[in-house]
């Protein structure tokens, strides 16, 4: 994972641009730490701040048809077409005016949502590890009860990369929790 990192930032393996200002919301554990409310939280704040804005989505086991590796979430869209039990019909549900797109592609998508929709930001959902795709802002959630799982990378452990990791990150956010007990996970799991 380390190795993977290093051939980004040396160019090895490319990092792609798009027109547009991309934030990545993401973690470094398996899922639990409120990425999704995150995501609707940001989406909600940039759209109504007069942005046009749209939501990234790899899926969960997307279906495919066709070319295009991506899904519009629009009116008309059914669990089909984002794969079941996803968050990205999720997303659509609760985000109204923002457009969620989904594909594995995540390039290919941020141009179909700035081709058909116009977009100014584009808001990975679980992007954290996508390298693929430039962004601006990098966006990593802590659950504030237990940050850094076991401390133990998969498939022993909880987390998707080693925890030197977070220095990519340009904000941390915490979640799941208040007051003195986030401070005391943190240096115990440090």
């Amino acid at each position: 994972m380390s190795v993977r990192v290093f051939f980004y930032r040396k160019g090895i393996y490319r990092t792609d641009s798009l027109p547009c200002k991309v934030i990545s919301v993401g973690n470094l554990t398996l899922g639990g730490t409120g990425k999704t409310p995150f995501v609707c939280l940001v989406a909600e704040m940039v759209h109504q701040g007069g942005y046009r804005t749209a939501v990234l989505s790899r899926g969960t086991r997307a279906v495919t048809k066709g070319p295009w590796p991506w899904y519009p979430m629009e009116k008309g869209s059914s669990w089909i077409r984002a794969g079941p039990g996803t968050k990205p019909l999720l997303l659509a549900r609760k985000l109204k005016g923002v457009p969620v797109i989904v594909g594995r592609e995540r390039r290919i998508a941020g141009q179909y949502a700035i081709d058909r929709f116009q977009t100014e930001i584009l808001i990975l959902d679980d992007g954290f590890q996508h390298l693929a795709l430039r962004r601006d802002i990098n966006f990593l959630l802590l659950d504030s009860s237990s940050p850094f799982g076991n401390a133990w990378l998969l498939p022993r452990g909880e987390l998707r990369e080693p925890l030197n990791q977070v220095r990519r990150a340009d904000a941390l956010v915490l979640t799941k929790g208040g007051g003195d007990d986030i401070m005391n996970n943190l240096r115990k799991d440090s």
